[in-house]
């Protein structure tokens, strides 16, 4: 299957080239969005909380104490910004602006990271030293103990699960893949199309709108149209779900 897979993309960036370059019937080289697998892609999808879990966990957050509230403030960045462990201990508070209610990430991964000097961390732990990524760790995985079961918290990483889910949340409601990129950071967005593969229904969608567009562009011709018939040929479509 994977040898046919790659055939297929072979032939697929040659037929996109020939549409674009010799009949100009594309306004664009689609060729170039044909990428083969890479590796890490093959590996397990990542591992994100449901919604019920979220609520329970949020449910179970308290607001009585400073560290309750660090503890809070820090889960927060982590799902609905979808910030690494490393980008959340490097916040300072000259990175928020209360007016604008805006929050600056300056480190993101990829990125070399800016100091400013004389600027306190804004998450510190009990001694007032910096927080670092192994504490956020160690807090995320109290709270989450105490929202799901052990066997659940077996599969999931306890800081890294909020970043993936952030992500899926996004998809589930509608957001773009470039969306995606730009919300969590990615370099490539290869890396956050390994999310579309937990939404079955949403890759059909996409893969609809793919073969109506290849119809809208491509001239009359019966052969051309047999081939983007999906009912007519199932090896293309498991070739879409491959990807």
């Amino acid at each position: 299957m994977p040898a046919t897979c790659r055939v297929y993309r072979s032939k697929l960036r040659g037929f996109l080239k020939y549409l674009y370059q010799e009949r100009k019937i594309i306004k664009r080289d689609l060729a170039v969005l044909v990428t083969s697998r890479r590796s890490y892609s093959q590996a397990k999808p990542p591992k994100f909380l449901r919604p019920q879990e979220i609520q329970r966990l949020f449910a179970g957050l308290k607001l009585s104490t400073p560290s309750h509230i660090r503890t809070y403030a820090m889960i927060h960045l982590a799902y609905c910004l979808g910030l690494r462990p490393f980008e959340i201990t490097r916040i300072t508070l000259d990175d928020i602006s209360f007016r604008k209610r805006e929050l600056l990430v300056k480190t993101r991964k990829g990125n070399n990271p800016m100091t400013l000097p004389n600027q306190d961390r804004l998450f510190i732990n009990q001694r007032g030293q910096e927080l670092t990524r192994h504490g956020i760790y160690r807090i995320c995985r109290k709270y989450l103990e105490k929202a799901l079961p052990k066997k659940r918290l077996k599969t999931i990483n306890p800081v890294h699960s909020f970043r993936h889910t952030c992500a899926v949340h996004m998809l589930y409601r509608g957001d773009s893949v470039t969306d995606i990129k730009n919300h969590l950071g990615h370099e490539n967005i290869q890396s956050s199309t390994v999310y579309l593969h937990l939404d079955l229904k949403r890759r059909r969608q996409i893969q609809d709108r793919f073969l109506k567009h290849m119809k809208s562009v491509l001239t009359d011709d019966q052969k051309i149209d047999d081939l983007l018939q999906p009912e007519n040929n199932t090896d293309i479509m498991d070739w879409l779900d491959s990807l």
